[in-house]
């Protein structure tokens, strides 16, 4: 996030799809499609001034921002909206041309650890993130076992 804030106002966070599926098949279900891939957001986003601040106006009515189709044309403007669904631009590209709308420079930082576009948001994420989390102690456990050497004990009698 750090590198891109660099030359950018705003960095994305955005998994592709096949990372996030990869990591859990009940994931994500839904994905932003653009010519070049699906991406998932992350929910993580770095702001590199207090001018950039601005950028998270955009989304202060908060909860489920794509799902209303009046939001996005509202932030980003109709062809944004109508280049993103038919599928007419890259991810870069649709945010080069919302920094154009915005005023402000966008960059998306892409995460190839899938999980970290799975946010709890009901039951079945919450259930999807238990199994991660449940993997990833178990994995743990096996690595410290591998890793730990063996330990010969001397017993008198």
């Amino acid at each position: 996030m750090l590198n891109a804030l660099r030359d950018h106002d705003v960095a994305i966070a955005m998994s592709p799809r096949e990372s996030v599926l990869a990591a859990h098949a009940e994931g994500q279900r839904r994905f932003y499609r653009f010519r070049d891939g699906d991406y998932s957001n992350c929910n993580l986003y770095g702001i590199a001034s207090s001018h950039a601040l601005g950028a998270a106006e955009i989304f202060r009515g908060g909860g489920q921002f794509a799902k209303k189709a009046s939001r996005i044309v509202d932030a980003f403007g109709l062809m944004n909206l109508l280049l993103l669904r038919l599928r007419l631009v890259s991810l870069s590209r649709g945010l080069r041309r919302i920094s154009g709308r915005i005023g402000l420079s966008l960059a998306p930082v892409i995460l190839t650890d899938g999980t970290q576009a799975i946010d709890v948001d009901n039951d079945r994420t919450y259930a999807v993130v238990n199994d991660l989390i449940r993997q990833r102690s178990r994995q743990c456990r096996q690595s410290a076992e591998r890793a730990l050497p063996p330990v010969a004990l001397e017993v008198s009698v």
